[in-house]
């Protein structure tokens, strides 16, 4: 899935960022939730090796 991520610090939020989502099931999912930045498996380039791509997780 894809989702709109709000990065906050002390002061409130900062910016939006829309990203991918490992979470897939909207039950799953809500407004406000916390998650948090990980690495997911993309691709593999023609040499084998594994290439990632970053995507948020539930907290």
């Amino acid at each position: 899935g894809v989702g709109l991520v709000e990065l906050t610090d002390d002061t409130g939020p900062v910016i939006r960022v829309e990203g991918r989502l490992t979470e897939n099931d909207p039950a799953k999912l809500r407004f406000g939730m916390d998650v948090e930045l990980t690495m997911i498996p993309f691709t593999t380039d023609e040499e084998g090796n594994e290439i990632v791509t970053f995507a948020f997780q539930p907290a």
